[in-house]
């Protein structure tokens, strides 16, 4: 949005011609194509460690934490 009062203001004057030329330059991002099971192999390993993280902070008496240290398999 353009505020007349921020004329003359040197800060607002970059932001403008950046805005200026962000508006005219036409990006053309490179997306990768991931395959579906590498990103549901991230998702589920960002999971695990998670669910692995919260498991090391529950106290040693708790009774499954004496049988399974682990959450993963």
């Amino acid at each position: 949005m353009w505020v007349p009062s921020h004329i003359g203001i040197s800060g607002n004057e970059m932001a403008d011609k950046s805005a200026d030329i962000a508006t005219k330059t036409i990006l053309h991002p490179t997306i990768t194509d991931i395959p579906a099971k590498d990103i549901n192999k991230s998702i589920r390993n960002k999971i695990n460690m998670t669910w692995q993280s919260y498991w090391d902070s529950v106290p040693p008496t708790n009774k499954l934490k004496k049988i399974k240290r682990f959450t993963k398999k």
